[in-house]
């Protein structure tokens, strides 16, 4: 199975013919990640512990939300005992022509365009339009899974919180920008706990800036001005600590009570 092809093409599900919970987006992610473990075997197990884990699912949220994802055909399962894991299928959602499709297309795109009659392309100019929004749409969502990506190397699957949250900053923010913060608080040594609430406030003071950041370029800019201000003010608070000048000691003096 192609990993990417197929978030791609449950992307385009949940939003052309079934809106999902945020559990039963959670519980898909979960099993697409073990089967992934697994190499990609077709009937594969998952204990509930691990779901629940992965999910941040209780029990009976996880039977909920399977019971769901198999209604709308996306999944099968088998329940094999009380104390053994149950046995998952999930439905490959593309089909192999539009893997061979999406691979071509960014090595042949200025092939085919440069060779068409001037005629034809003013006859279909609608249609060329059209074409050229859906790649840049692809496009876009391929970008914004190899943020999903990054994220999973960095602090493992994220939860179903942190989920809807990649989710909705994708709307907003470009690939490249989200990438660079993700590598940021990498780099800052962020722990996976701590992960989502971190990029939000990163995220939120991009939003407040004045202008708003809205590339690489500016929040690079913007993290070495942060620097140089910290620096300032360390290095005045170290000045004042060293300059000031301790209390004179003062000489008792007749009269003075005793201690």
């Amino acid at each position: 199975m192609n990993y990417l092809q197929q978030i791609l093409a449950f992307d385009d599900y949940r939003l052309y013919e079934q809106k999902l919970s945020a559990g039963q987006i959670a519980l898909w992610h979960a099993l697409m990640s073990i089967n992934n473990k697994a190499h990609w075997q077709k009937w594969f197990t998952a204990a509930n512990k691990t779901l629940e884990s992965l999910t941040g699912l209780s029990r009976s949220g996880i039977n909920s939300a399977r019971n769901s994802l198999k209604q709308y055909d996306l999944i099968n399962f088998e329940t094999i005992g009380p104390h053994k894991a149950t046995k998952y299928f999930i439905k490959q959602l593309y089909t192999s022509d539009s893997v061979h499709s999406s691979e071509q297309s960014g090595v042949h795109s200025t092939d085919r365009t440069e060779y068409i009659p001037e005629t034809i392309l003013r006859q279909n100019s609608g249609t060329l339009i059209k074409q050229n929004k859906t790649e840049t749409k692809q496009n876009s969502r391929q970008s914004h899974a190899g943020v999903w990506e990054n994220w999973q190397q960095l602090w493992g699957f994220p939860n179903a919180v942190a989920q809807q949250d990649l989710q909705e900053w994708a709307k907003e923010f470009t690939p490249d920008l989200l990438n660079h913060v993700i590598e940021y608080a990498g780099r800052r040594n962020v722990q996976a706990r701590a992960a989502d609430n971190y990029i939000d406030r990163v995220l939120q003071s991009y939003r407040q800036h004045q202008p708003p950041i809205t590339t690489v370029t500016q929040a690079k800019k913007e993290e070495l001005s942060h620097y140089n201000r910290t620096s300032e003010d360390f290095g005045r608070s170290q000045k004042y600590r060293y300059e000031a000048k301790p209390e004179p000691i003062r000489t008792p003096q007749k009269g003075d009570e005793p201690f």
